[in-house]
């Protein structure tokens, strides 16, 4: 099983393909574009070449842009985590909380599964390494 993940710069977002940017099966990405009226600031209907978003899990819980991510070995579970100093193990078939990773001083940026995904190491930018046990969501160890 195949999986793309986009880990975008910003924790909440919409986003808007057009059909013109879809040739030979090859994406032209775009800045995100928002379709207002001017007079009273409403979205407007979108524009009819703009296609459907066909996401099959949208995953917004953080509140700050997301900066990392990894899917454990099994592809059910993925590791996110962001400028909101918190890390989120979630079901990639439902999009489910499985376990909240707290205690970070700064921005998460790495989160990596062990080879058996039995846990979960993460580490911020100030250099603190957490080890999480996955079946449980308990810390292991910190340095």
């Amino acid at each position: 099983m195949t999986f793309l993940l986009s880990i975008l710069t910003i924790s909440r977002m919409k986003i808007l393909r057009r059909k013109s940017d879809v040739l030979n099966d090859n994406l032209v990405e775009h800045d995100e574009e928002r379709f207002t009226d001017d007079s009273n600031d409403n979205v407007q209907d979108v524009p009819e070449d703009v296609i459907e978003d066909n996401s099959l899990i949208t995953f917004n819980q953080h509140s700050g842009s997301i900066f990392c991510c990894d899917v454990n070995h099994l592809c059910e579970l993925c590791a996110t985590g962001g400028e909101d100093d918190l890390v989120f193990v979630w079901n990639i078939d439902t999009g489910n909380v499985i376990f909240r990773c707290d205690g970070h001083k700064d921005s998460v940026t790495q989160t990596s599964f062990s080879k058996d995904s039995k846990y979960l190491v993460t580490g911020d930018l100030v250099g603190l390494l957490k080890v999480w046990n996955v079946c449980d969501g308990k810390l292991v160890w910190e340095y």
